[in-house]
């Protein structure tokens, strides 16, 4: 008789999440840890490294060293206003958000990608065709307030892509799933989790 082995680790990437955290993040972050799901913050601001440490929590973000170098070089060439051509078009390459296909090599190895915050997805749809199957969540303002707020009509907008590109959406109340099927959920796609 063969032995079975262990299931891999479910890896679950979390973009747009830097300290410090909010208390439910965080819990919600170690929690995960702590049942094994490898989990990967990918945000501009490094999370404290100590507490990466101790949940066993990974850290990423954009330009290699090399595009560091290439930046430090343009700059030096130049000047300064030609230093943010090259940042972007690194981060283009490494993270999407620009032309070539919606695929980001980085992100294809997660099962998951999960999006706390509903507005990293308005604010970044070339995440949600990223690769792995996108989970979100719809917290409060973000979808009773801010999509009637005249300024953030963008908001609005790209909020029925989200919906339909998202796997599952997390909700915190019932309240929160109707206002969110009114602006286009799937309400079979809803999951209603109250906080604690």
């Amino acid at each position: 008789a063969g032995r079975r082995s262990a299931p891999a680790a479910l890896r679950v990437v979390v973009p747009g999440v830097a300290g410090p955290l909010e208390t439910f993040v965080e819990r919600l972050l170690t929690g995960l840890a702590a049942r094994g799901v490898e989990l990967t913050l990918l945000s501009a601001a490094r999370p404290d490294t100590g507490w990466l440490r101790d949940h066993r929590i990974g850290w990423a973000f954009g330009p290699q060293p090399l595009a560091a170098r290439a930046l430090v070089e343009q700059v030096r060439r130049n000047g300064p206003r030609s230093a943010a051509g090259v940042l972007a078009a690194n981060v283009r390459e490494r993270f999407g958000g620009g032309a070539g296909g919606s695929s980001i090599p980085f992100l294809s190895g997660f099962d998951v990608l999960y999006a706390p915050w509903i507005n990293v997805l308005t604010n970044h749809p070339h995440l949600l065709d990223a690769g792995p199957p996108v989970v979100t969540s719809c917290r409060g303002s973000l979808i009773t307030i801010a999509p009637w707020n005249p300024d953030r009509g963008t908001l609005r907008a790209a909020l029925p892509g989200v919906f339909a590109s998202s796997r599952l959406v997390h909700c915190v109340s019932d309240a929160i799933a109707s206002d969110a099927a009114g602006l286009g959920l799937d309400p079979t796609k809803a999951r209603v989790v109250r906080p604690g």
